[in-house]
């Protein structure tokens, strides 16, 4: 029997027998049994016939109480909502406890639902661009999911009841725990999302308590440790190249060279190792000048070999990836429907545009006049040739950190 189920036979036997209990108390006392009438003393004349003497009265039975129904089971329950509740209501379960009832079952009834959309996971690119974390999902499961929330709150609300708005959005964050470890057995699923928000609560902590990046750093590292003991291998890999920071970045910077499974792999391998001595975020510590020279050094090995494992022009297509300004035009051209051919494109001319500037401003020959006015001319030049790349698509370039830096060239 299920914990609804006992909750409600419960309180249902509890009213019939509080019920019983108050019908015994209001009956009536059983009437007292007559006396036999004895014979008088003074009555000594003999009779003229023995008569059979008359039996005594019975005593009267006790009032039996009223029998009450007592309601089981099959009585309440009924696959119909509406009736379900109008058996509840006529059991005398009080109406908070109806809707707990009500929504518990109605949010098991949509829990399969949901677990039926999800599916099994699609294969997850791990190499292909995308945004962190969200890249990770399966976006069309999640709509679905979305949608039966949708329908299981209005659900409850045609039935005459409130949802729980708060429930409703911890289960969409569950949903979207669910759809980012898909890939785990379910058993292994509800750790990792315990693990993971444990790190969420440590590093709030840690940041309302104003602690350091070393602080934050070492709840990170904590997490690795604790993941790594709770998952096989080939589970710690494949949550690695979804979740971790190192897989994270390398899709944010991914769009600015397209690297194929093999190339990702083989990047992913060295820099997890690296990430995992010195996290990102390394050089914001209070290093010691020690410590400094130790990164720097491991920094140029690891950019050793991951030439030796990409060769020449991809490993310069790599570096290149790693440069925001250039990443912030890749963007805006895939905005405007262009490729990273014409994003490199763009990014050139910036690049000459970038040296002339400087020049320009590092020449005391000129006056501030002079100065400004060449500025103007390069500017005008800069606009007329990323706009024969862009056509039409122009403004979706001129935005963002694009228009700033087209703005200061003046």
């Amino acid at each position: 029997m299920n914990a609804k189920t006992f909750l409600i036979l419960s309180l249902v036997a509890n009213i019939a027998l509080g019920a019983a209990l108050l019908t015994r108390q209001d009956a009536p006392e059983p009437a007292p049994a007559p006396e036999s009438p004895s014979k008088s003393a003074t009555d000594t004349k003999p009779s003229a016939a023995v008569s059979k003497p008359n039996n005594p009265a019975p005593e009267p039975e006790p009032a039996k109480p009223a029998e009450k129904k007592i309601f089981t089971w099959e009585d309440v329950e009924s696959d119909d909502y509406r009736q379900y509740i109008a058996n509840l209501r006529k059991a005398g379960v009080p109406e908070d406890t109806i809707r707990d009832i009500i929504i518990a079952d109605v949010t098991k009834l949509y829990a399969k639902k949901k677990k039926d959309a999800r599916g099994k996971p699609k294969p997850f690119e791990f190499w292909k661009p995308g945004i962190p974390v969200v890249g990770t999902m399966d976006t069309d499961a999640m709509e679905k999911m979305a949608g039966l929330e949708k329908e299981k709150n209005e659900m409850i609300k045609a039935m005459g009841f409130e949802p729980d708005i708060k429930a409703s959005a911890t289960a969409s964050a569950m949903d979207q725990f669910s759809q980012m470890l898909g890939f785990l057995p379910d058993e292994r699923r509800s750790q990792v999302q315990q693990l993971m928000m444990n790190l969420q609560q440590k590093a709030m902590k840690a940041q309302k308590d104003r602690k350091g990046m070393g602080a934050m750093l070492e709840i990170q590292q904590q997490f690795d440790k604790d993941l790594k003991a709770a998952l096989s291998d080939e589970e710690y890999r494949d949550y690695s190249l979804r979740l971790s920071q190192t897989s994270m970045l390398m899709r944010m910077e991914a769009s600015g060279y397209e690297p194929t499974k093999d190339e990702f792999l083989a990047v992913f391998e060295l820099r997890k190792s690296f990430d995992e001595k010195y996290p990102p975020g390394f050089q914001r510590l209070s290093a010691t000048p020690e410590q400094l020279e130790q990164h720097k050094e491991a920094m140029k090995v690891l950019n050793e070999d991951l030439k030796a494992a990409l060769g020449d022009d991809r490993y310069a297509d790599y570096q290149l990836a790693q440069k925001h300004d250039f990443r912030g035009i890749v963007q805006s051209a895939e905005q405007a429907g262009l490729g990273l051919a014409e994003a490199k494109q763009a990014y050139e001319i910036k690049t000459v545009t970038d040296k002339e500037v400087r020049d320009l401003r590092r020449n005391r020959e000129l006056s501030q006049e002079q100065r400004a006015e060449a500025l103007l001319k390069i500017r005008a030049a800069t606009e007329d040739e990323i706009k024969s790349i862009f056509g039409d698509n122009y403004d979706k370039f001129n935005r963002g950190g694009n228009a700033m830096w087209l703005n200061s060239i003046k």
